[in-house]
């Protein structure tokens, strides 16, 4: 039987990161570093990925975002009152980190290493859809067969 995992103590927002000082310093040219190896621009999921292994290489990495806040696409942000978390929920099928092998695995244990970061199994129900104010449910399975 598959095990999908899910992680249960990363801040989605990643706001976390915000909280350094040279994460609050605006952008000038003569701030950056005349050592470094490898300049990311963007703090996406894609940009931080490679930030993060390049820098477990050894590497001297500085990250540039434009935005206010850093994770790209995987912040919390509210619209017209509804709050909308688009960070990580969940990983599975297979690519998923229940596939001790998968790509994805790999890499996210390569870059969370001593990062205190754990993972759960979901449940067998891990979604519940609902519709027409709630009168209507679909539970959302980890297996796609069922």
């Amino acid at each position: 039987k598959e095990k999908v995992a899910v992680p249960t103590n990363i801040h989605s927002d990643l706001s976390f990161l915000g909280d350094h000082e040279i994460a609050r310093q605006g952008f000038s040219t003569k701030k950056i570093p005349e050592n470094l190896d490898i300049i990311v621009i963007g703090s996406g999921i894609s940009g931080l990925t490679l930030a993060a292994c390049m820098a477990r290489e050894g590497k001297r990495v500085l990250v540039l975002e434009q935005h206010d806040v850093v994770g790209g696409n995987t912040h919390v942000f509210q619209e017209k009152g509804y709050e909308f978390d688009t960070g990580l929920h969940y990983v599975g099928g297979k690519v998923g980190l229940g596939k001790k092998h998968s790509s994805l695995r790999r890499i996210l244990e390569y870059i969370t290493l001593n990062a205190g970061i754990e993972w759960d199994a979901m449940d067998d129900h891990f979604e519940v859809l609902k519709v027409n104010q709630g009168t209507d449910q679909f539970l959302i399975h980890k297996n796609i067969k069922q």
